[in-house]
């Protein structure tokens, strides 16, 4: 008996061990390549602020806390992106103080008191704004930049609308000018896959979404549609160039430090939650009436195989718009995701976009 007891005592105790280590979340400090030895000045943190009464977790890194600041705007809604950014997207830490932001509702950020009618696009820009007034606040800088991927690059062009006095410059990942003309655009580029290669499954499930998809992304509240239709998008090439899957992507997600396995319930209820309340509001969204003119510089980070973003309605905006400067940038390897799907580049690009700003004087000085 006594032999017993403590075999399961140490079981027990083992097993709390590991609860407890899988809840640790963190982001590991900023360390000189060369030494390890941690990089002075250098921040490495994860925080949580109050915006409306609801938690905001944010993760900050870079090299040098004097940097500019670089604001991250995730898409979705509801889709966090953070251990993807970390993974490709890790030298921009070394020219900017790089904040990611899981919007409200979003795993990190999510919570079942979260008011439905707190989810909407309009009240996502404001969000957005209270975010940046926190970072000029503790970093002492009068402007940020803003980017944003799919759906976040739409809420970085309308914040940057609103809100041009705290932007440096907006860039847009995958830009989302209208969610319906890229809905079917896509999904009428997929049933044409499946018909050419003859996959009788995909045309199948394709067609009964009816054309226009009926869903057309959440306006009848059919997620289950809304997903169907992106995993034929993404099997025929459309979302990841010369991959069907995110497989490659999935095992980044769990070596992530940042999260652990008890984030997954909130997850899977954000993403459930910002479909069926934030997403149906966006689905009414159009750049071209909302965005027409832009006070700050803009940039259009574009996957040439990007069936989402990269339709009609995308040039017809890029055509139609006033800004300062606007320009896009072609990743001609590149899908719906160039910033991982082509990171050096990317990466590259973008330090390149801070340093012509700062050069031409609509740097943000510190106070």
């Amino acid at each position: 008996m006594r032999s017993i007891y403590f075999f399961c005592t140490r079981i027990i105790s083992l097993s709390i061990l590991i609860l407890v280590v899988a809840s640790c979340a963190l982001t590991l400090p900023i360390r000189d390549r060369a030494t390890g030895v941690v990089v002075p000045d250098s921040i490495a943190e994860i925080t949580t602020i109050d915006v409306a009464g609801m938690k905001n977790w944010l993760v900050i890194r870079g090299k040098n806390v004097h940097n500019p600041i670089l604001l991250f705007l995730h898409g979705g809604p509801g889709s966090p992106e953070l251990p993807l950014l970390r993974r490709f997207n890790e030298p921009l830490e070394d020219e900017f103080v790089l904040v990611y932001w899981e919007q409200p509702g979003t795993c990190k950020s999510y919570s079942p008191d979260i008011r439905e009618s707190d989810l909407t696009v309009d009240k996502f820009v404001d969000y957005t704004k209270e975010i940046i007034d926190y970072l000029r606040t503790r970093f002492g800088r009068d402007r940020v930049y803003v980017m944003g991927h799919s759906w976040g690059s739409a809420l970085a062009v309308l914040t940057a609308e609103r809100y041009p006095e705290v932007v440096n410059a907006v860039i847009g990942v995958g830009q989302v000018v209208n969610i319906v003309a890229g809905e079917v655009t896509s999904f009428r580029l997929a049933l044409s896959r499946a018909r050419k290669e003859k996959n009788e499954t995909a045309i199948k499930e394709l067609t009964g979404l009816g054309d226009p998809p009926a869903y057309v992304l959440l306006m009848d509240g059919n997620y289950n549609g809304f997903m169907t239709k992106r995993k034929w998008t993404l099997y025929f090439g459309l979302a990841l160039y010369g991959k069907k899957s995110y497989k490659h992507y999935e095992r980044y997600y769990l070596d992530a430090t940042e999260y652990t396995i008890f984030d997954l319930p909130a997850y899977i209820r954000g993403r459930r939650l910002t479909a069926r309340t934030l997403g149906t509001d966006v689905v009414n969204l159009d750049l071209k009436a909302r965005a027409p003119e832009l006070a700050v510089p803009v940039y259009f980070m574009m996957g040439r195989y990007d069936a989402i973003s990269a339709n009609a309605s995308f040039y017809e905006y890029m055509r139609l718009l006033k800004a300062p400067k606007k320009e896009v940038v072609w990743f001609e390897h590149s899908a719906h995701f160039p910033l991982f799907e082509e990171p050096a580049r990317f990466n590259a690009e973008i330090i390149r976009i801070m340093k012509e700003t700062e050069a031409a004087g609509v740097s943000a000085p510190a106070r």
